[in-house]
């Protein structure tokens, strides 16, 4: 009579429970469940319930109506409960699941080691993504369809609280990190067209970038989404941060109003971006409305009506330029006649190197005035980047060089980074630099240099042959070569110093050189 009322035990590689005891009812109009279990271990890899492999044991009370989340009401209960994922032991042992229905308002809630949730009102959690597809659909049309079928109306609010949660992260995608101790509430009324979303996040990393005390509030109505967001820092390096970043975000139909405010401490103190960004069914077009950012005390312009187009295989830009007094930076998109690629071209005129070269790396320390163009080749196939260009009134590590002419590539795709030349003829200078680097080399043969001078300033090298040479003064005439080879780096070559010395570190004796050949 669709009634099974007794005691069962199994006992396979796979799965294994003793005592499970208890009815189980399908006479009704559901399924009815009211048992407990002892389940000793189960290999839901291999029974596929889970694609990765996770073994579950613990103490099952089971006490509930339904065969799904939309019409389960009573409570699903597991207590002194282990949870394995490669053998590695996860932070779980209980899991409440209930569900119960109040004058005439449906409550869904769970309770675990890590998260807490709630859910209350009207709701069917099998249609909840089509619900919030239904609102995005009206902000982002192009990119997010309607559902197909008709959603039923949902109005319900729903609150989120985690713990040590990261763990599980990671079992998605070992490149996310935190999002514990966060709280993430809101409510969705369909009817109404009515959605909040409010959520606060102490702190959350993808990549090594990582982002504190976030706090996120997102007001939406049947035409508009409006999204507040404040976060205390961003950390891309340890030289690079953003702290005190603020994001207002309007979207409709397709266009979403854009106000950003940061600063990154010493070298950025201050940022505001102001642009219309248009979702487009493959990419993006950004249009620029004035904007300033200040570096070093000096503040840049983002001049209005620029716009950037990415699209897939196609990416356009028209006249983005940023000015301060008499540096300018101007990016725009040219077509390749040869080969109908696009490349990206940014031309810099009067560039402050001093300024800019500490979101990149702070040593060696490296100042000048530099004038060229930048060249992205083929940003959607196997890029490559060029440089070509002046640097005027050059130093490095606080000695002065002079004019330097610069033209070098690297090709993104192989790691190889290419000097076709590095000149410089002023002062106590006057050489030519020519070779290659592979940074994504594993083979040991990653550099190769040639160092041609007339004129070498010997305490140029001194900050990277200090281990072995100190107090380096005089200038060298060289023909020296500098390249690995199995792992191992070789200086070969001679150099003529004249009027030079130098300590050699291990025994702290000085050399003086006078017109001296020293040969590698």
């Amino acid at each position: 009579k669709n009634l099974f009322t007794g005691h069962l035990n199994i006992d396979d590689p796979n799965l294994k429970i003793n005592n499970l005891d208890g009815t189980l009812s399908l006479s009704g109009k559901e399924i009815a469940f009211n048992l407990d279990a002892d389940l000793q271990y189960a290999n839901l890899k291999n029974i596929h319930f889970t694609k990765d492999s996770f073994e579950l044991a613990g103490l099952f009370s089971l006490n509930f109506t339904g065969n799904n989340i939309d019409n389960f009401l009573g409570s699903a209960r597991i207590y002194n409960a282990s949870l394995n994922h490669d053998s590695t032991r996860l932070s779980f042992d209980s899991l409440l699941l209930s569900s119960q229905i109040k004058d005439g308002k449906k409550y869904l809630s769970l309770q675990s080691n890590e998260v807490d949730a709630e859910i209350a009102g009207k709701f069917t959690i099998m249609e909840l993504p089509d619900a919030f597809r239904v609102f995005l659909s009206r902000y982002y049309p192009t990119y997010i369809k309607t559902p197909a079928y008709w959603v039923k109306d949902q109005d319900f609010t729903f609150d989120i609280k985690t713990k040590k949660i990261d763990e599980y992260l990671k079992l998605f995608d070992s490149k996310l990190n935190g999002l514990n101790y966060a709280t993430i509430n809101g409510s969705l009324n369909l009817a109404n067209y009515d959605l909040k979303i409010n959520a606060k996040v102490p702190e959350f990393e993808y990549e090594g970038k990582k982002f504190f005390n976030i706090d996120l509030k997102g007001n939406g109505n049947r035409d508009t989404l409006i999204t507040d967001i404040a976060v205390d820092d961003i950390y891309i390096t340890d030289s690079l941060h953003f702290p005190g970043t603020k994001l207002h975000v309007r979207s409709n139909n397709d266009i979403s109003d854009i106000h950003l405010k940061t600063s990154a401490g010493n070298t950025l103190n201050d940022a505001e971006l102001n642009a219309s960004i248009q979702t487009l069914s493959d990419g993006v077009k950004i249009h620029f409305s004035p904007s300033s950012f200040i570096i070093n005390n000096k503040k840049w312009e983002l001049e209005k009506d620029g716009e950037l187009t990415v699209r897939r295989n196609f990416i356009d830009a028209n006249e983005i330029k940023f000015v301060q007094d008499k540096q300018q930076i101007v990016i725009s998109t040219e077509l390749d006649e040869l080969t109908d690629e696009t490349h990206i071209v940014a031309k810099l005129q009067n560039l402050d190197i001093g300024d800019f070269m500490p979101f990149a790396f702070s040593n060696p320390s490296l100042k000048g005035i530099l004038t060229g163009t930048a060249m992205v080749r083929d940003p959607f196939g196997k890029f490559g980047i060029e440089f070509k260009g002046i640097a005027d009134s050059f130093s490095m590590n606080n000695k002065y060089i002079g004019k330097v002419d610069m033209d070098a590539s690297a090709n993104t795709v192989t790691g190889e980074v290419t000097i076709n030349n590095v000149s410089a003829d002023e002062g106590d200078f006057k050489f030519n630099i020519k070779g290659r680097y592979n940074y994504k080399d594993s083979t040991g043969n990653a550099m190769g240099f040639d160092l041609m001078s007339e004129r070498l300033d010997l305490n140029l090298l001194e900050p990277y042959l200090g281990s072995i040479f100190s107090k380096m003064n005089g200038v060298a005439k060289s023909n020296l070569k500098l390249f690995s080879d199995g792992g191992h780096q070789y200086l070969t070559g001679d150099a003529t110093v004249e009027n030079g010395a130098l300590v050699i570190a291990y025994t702290q004796c000085k050399y003086l050189f006078n017109n001296e050949t020293i040969t590698f």
